[in-house]
């Protein structure tokens, strides 16, 4: 689903914030209504040290529910 976003995307999330970004969203039930490849990209990023790299195509592929929690928990919206 394309959307209209209010940030600059590519987006990149560095090595940094992605531990706590990650224990959020988990907390918060958020972590597993995200896609698949999506979770698996976020993993691989945690697991390896390496910024995130969000992508149009990744923030359109979260369905509209997840999207509205997701981007006020991260004041997106």
């Amino acid at each position: 689903m394309a959307r209209t976003y209010n940030f600059e995307l590519p987006y990149e999330i560095s090595s940094f914030m992605i531990s706590m970004g990650l224990s959020t969203l988990k907390s918060d039930g958020i972590y597993d209504a995200l896609p698949a490849d999506l979770q698996a990209k976020a993993d691989a990023a945690y697991n390896n040290s390496t910024a995130l790299v969000i992508t149009q195509a990744d923030c359109d592929e979260i369905d509209d529910e997840t999207w509205g929690k997701l981007s006020s928990v991260l004041g997106l919206s």
